[in-house]
């Protein structure tokens, strides 16, 4: 499926008001609702991203990282092992190509002595987080392949490999001829109906609790 960038972007961070780690998840979907839980709230939103600081923490991560001298290796060493969590877990869903791309998507984008950013640079990743439709953009419309040789092909790839596709008047399908009559190959539409969540993000429990040990690692090293 080509060109299939959800519209009307939407901004939504997901803030856990017990006070534990801060995920941030940014996603292009227009309904997002029905994710939040009761501990989250509603604020703002492009990808999907992690940020780890110290106001964010519990109170155990408050605590040790207030004693260490230096917070930089903490944050260094901290983000590396979630942001690998992140890609392992997009690693293990499989596939050939999908989930290798949101797997090297995922990157440390910034980090300093007062904290650091996990991002996935993928609309896929945040879509495949959070599920939902997805809906046309710079396009008239989703071509959704209906055989299998259309599967991951553009209607420009298939014309050029000499597929000559036409479409029917009033007929949201692409078509071709064949020897024995017409096959249909794409169908047109505006939007998908609601895909099912693939969840791979790191849940939140899990960032604060590699936090604490990873605050108490440095502090035994006198960091």
């Amino acid at each position: 499926m080509k060109n299939a960038f959800p519209q009307a972007p939407s901004i939504v961070r997901f803030r856990n008001t017990l006070g534990k780690a801060m995920l941030t998840i940014t996603c292009f979907f227009e309904k997002v609702k029905y994710f939040l839980k009761k501990n989250f709230r509603l604020e703002s939103l492009f990808m999907i991203i992690a940020e780890l600081k110290k106001s964010m923490a519990e109170a155990e991560l408050r605590r040790l990282t207030a004693k260490l001298k230096n917070t930089l290796p903490f944050y260094k060493t901290w983000s590396t092992v979630v942001v690998n969590k992140a890609r392992s877990n997009a690693r293990s869903k499989g596939g050939k190509t999908l989930w290798k791309r949101i797997e090297k998507a995922t990157q440390v984008s910034s980090c300093n002595a007062s904290g650091a950013k996990i991002e996935c640079f993928s609309y896929i990743g945040a879509h495949k987080e959070l599920g939902g439709p997805i809906a046309v953009k710079n396009k008239k419309f989703l071509t959704i392949p209906l055989v299998d040789y259309a599967k991951g092909k553009t209607v420009e790839y298939l014309q050029l490999s000499g597929i000559k596709l036409f479409r029917p008047a009033g007929k949201k399908v692409l078509m071709r001829q064949t020897e024995t009559g017409v096959e249909a190959v794409f169908a047109l539409c505006k939007k998908t109906k609601p895909q099912k969540r693939y969840p791979w993000w790191p849940e939140v429990n899990w960032v604060a609790e590699q936090g604490i040990k990873e605050a108490r690692w440095h502090l035994m090293k006198g960091h």
